[in-house]
C-alpha cells in the first residue's frame, strides 16, 4: 500500500478452497469463471493481485514478499501433525507452530 492512504476495503472479500480453483482459473486463461455477478469478477480481481500460478500450484505473496503455496483444506492437519511430530518439531504455541509452517513457504486461509 502507498504511504499516506488509508487501509480501506471495498466490500468484504471471502476466500474458499473453490474460490481458489476460480483465482487459478482467472490466472490462467484470464477468464472470468462464468455465472459470476459483476460483484464476484470485483472480488476476484481484487483476490487475484497477490497471487501466482507457478508450475500449477498456487502461491500467495506473503507480507515479507515471500511466495507461499497454498495449501488445500485436506493437506492442513497432516502439515500440523508434522509440524509438532519433527525432530525439529515440538509442542508450541499456536502462533511459533504457524510461524514455523510460513517459514516453510506453506500458506492456507486459516493459519494466520
Amino acid at each position: 500500500m502507498e504511504e499516506g492512504l488509508p487501509d480501506t476495503q471495498l466490500f468484504p472479500i471471502r476466500i474458499t478452497d473453490g474460490h481458489f480453483e476460480d483465482i487459478i482459473h482467472f490466472l490462467t486463461t484470464r477468464i472470468a469463471p462464468q455465472g459470476y455477478s459483476v460483484q464476484q469478477n470485483q472480488e476476484l480481481m481484487v483476490c487475484m493481485v497477490d497471487f501466482f500460478v507457478i508450475a500449477g500450484h498456487l502461491y500467495k505473496m506473503g507480507n515479507d514478499e515471500i511466495l507461499q503455496r497454498h495449501v488445500p483444506k485436506f493437506e492442513c492437519s497432516s502439515i500440523l501433525v508434522d509440524a509438532h511430530a519433527d525432530d525439529v518439531g515440538g509442542h508450541y504455541r499456536g502462533r511459533e507452530t504457524m510461524q514455523n509452517i510460513l517459514r516453510t513457504g506453506l500458506w492456507w486461509p486459516t493459519i494466520d
